[in-house]
């Protein structure tokens, strides 16, 4: 199983302390974790934070080789603010994964490639260097899926790059926030999930539409509709809880090919993850056992 992450790498400065984050990197590096043979695409600033992230991303064997180092920009940082455990940022601009770079050698390496997902945000596309590869790239690239994440953040989206994103998408993932967002931007109404999910059906030809509900779990609308529960915990903060979802349901599904098991393990874990402190937490032995990587050296 190969997948390919394209977009943000970061650094979450929480309460004076450097968490490495991003939800592109965030994804893959759980699915690194679960043992997925995981890439990311990206760049990174000529500098210490940069330095780092390629020696600790390796250490959580997400492969580095597309990571771009580039000498203008620095490396990307976020502010985070929580209160009651939930996260306000401020994501500073004008850094390296706003302008990601590919040499014509990774380039062709990519498209030339089978892989079994693509995972891509909206976040990445603020900048109009990335909005430019990103519509170059993502058609040419030969994957099973592709796995967009509507990640609103601030005013980092449009409605243009959300319909350009949606068309490519196999799997759209959003929370229910975001729907009722996205509806408005969309169709011009505040639609239900169930009448967004339609639409976004009938109307970009997305198969899979997850929408998750927080502690309340998610729901995923594909042939029919099916409901995950929430799974009870104390939270610790929800920085990277969505992102844990999207890549056990991703190793899932392309493992099982049964959203309802996949939808499960996303909740598992993003509960799991919510219960800790930031994005990429250590596993349990028993979050182990249900994700089945007890075996795996991650």
């Amino acid at each position: 199983m190969k997948t390919l992450a394209i977009g943000e790498v970061l650094w979450d400065i929480v309460d004076n302390q450097a968490l490495l984050g991003g939800a592109p990197f965030n994804v893959a590096a759980h699915l690194a974790r679960m043992g997925v043979e995981s890439y990311l695409v990206s760049s990174i600033g000529k500098d210490n934070l940069g330095h780092k992230i390629l020696e600790t991303a390796g250490k959580m064997n997400v492969n580095t080789q597309y990571i771009s180092i580039n000498e203008e920009k620095p490396t990307g940082t976020v502010d985070v603010f929580l209160q009651n455990g939930q996260p306000d940022y401020n994501i500073n601009e004008d850094v390296a994964w706003d302008e990601i770079r590919l040499s014509p050698t990774h380039f062709d390496q990519i498209i030339s490639q089978s892989w079994d997902c693509v995972i891509f945000g909206s976040l990445a596309q603020r900048s109009k260097h990335n909005r430019i590869l990103f519509k170059k790239l993502l058609p040419k690239i030969h994957s099973g899926e592709f796995f967009m994440d509507i990640n609103l953040r601030k005013r980092y989206f449009s409605r243009a790059v959300l319909q350009d994103s949606i068309d490519m998408a196999t799997i759209l993932k959003l929370n229910n926030d975001e729907v009722r967002e996205v509806s408005v931007l969309l169709f011009h109404a505040q639609l239900t999930m169930d009448a967004f999910a339609a639409r976004i059906q009938a109307e970009y030809q997305v198969p899979v539409i997850c929408i998750t509900l927080g502690e309340e779990g998610a729901i995923v609308y594909g042939e029919s509709k099916i409901a995950a529960p929430g799974i009870p915990t104390n939270v610790e903060d929800t920085i990277g809880a969505g992102d844990s979802f999207s890549a056990a349901f991703i190793r899932s599904y392309l493992e099982k090919s049964d959203l309802a098991l996949a939808a499960e393990m996303g909740c598992m874990l993003g509960s799991f993850v919510a219960s800790r402190s930031g994005a990429i937490p250590e596993y349990t032995q028993e979050v182990k056992k249900k994700l089945g990587i007890l075996n795996s050296n991650n």
